[in-house]
């Protein structure tokens, strides 16, 4: 092991650990907060990782830059909001960390938040500027990433937003409409209708949210949408 890499090594576990006293005496000794390993993660991202509160205020308070990215394009905010560190969140975005900053397949902190169904984080992500209308490398939005079972609070909370309900994807065209009925969800379906979709919307093959339902009741739901 090298000298730069034995450094990262202290650093790291001082972080991750929360062993602030030792991590100041680093820092004090000239450690740069904004050093990276192997997967480009600096001290901030181990220090998210631990749930280390005190340990990421130092390493901004020396100059860590919250928005350095990893292999994966993935910030420590986001690993933050992955991990459901709501301190951590609040802190990155107090210190400025970038909320619109998109990882590797065009993800976004609020894309992650809308999956996990955390309305708190999309709160202050949205607060703190993160786009509603991001679209990922598929061309998937925070709304559409709200879609599935269980989820229905955060899609509520974009709705009330105004979130975009007739945004598509790349691959298949589909709206958030379509996605939902395809997977069956019936709530989520009724929500989306109720908030204004288009029931006669239209993906790249011509179908219809109708033409993917398999239920009777979510057909009798979209046939009445269709017809009203």
């Amino acid at each position: 092991m090298n000298r730069d890499t034995d450094l990262f090594a202290k650093l790291a576990d001082a972080c991750e650990s929360g062993n602030t006293a030792g991590l100041l005496a680093l820092l004090r000794r000239g450690a740069d907060a904004n050093t990276r390993d192997a997967f480009l993660r600096t001290p901030l991202f181990y220090a998210a990782l631990g749930g280390r509160e005190e340990a990421v205020a130092l390493l901004l308070q020396a100059g860590a830059d919250p928005d350095l990215a990893d292999h994966r394009g993935r910030t420590p905010l986001m690993l933050a909001v992955l991990r459901g560190a709501e301190p951590l969140v609040n802190l990155f975005l107090t210190r400025g960390a970038n909320p619109n900053a998109a990882d590797r397949q065009g993800r976004t902190a609020l894309m992650m938040a809308a999956f996990l169904c955390r309305v708190d984080f999309a709160r202050a992500l949205l607060r703190s500027g993160a786009a509603m209308e991001a679209h990922d490398a598929n061309g998937w939005t925070p709304l559409m990433w709200a879609i599935g079972e269980g989820r229905e609070s955060i899609l509520r909370h974009l709705l009330r937003l105004n979130a975009d309900t007739e945004a598509r994807d790349n691959e298949l065209g589909w709206t958030a409409l379509i996605r939902a009925a395809w997977r069956g969800e019936e709530s989520v379906v009724r929500l989306l209708l109720e908030e204004g979709a288009d029931p006669a919307a239209v993906d790249n093959t011509g179908k219809t949210a109708l033409d993917y339902a398999a239920s009777p009741s979510l057909r009798a739901l979209l046939t009445a949408a269709l017809q009203s």
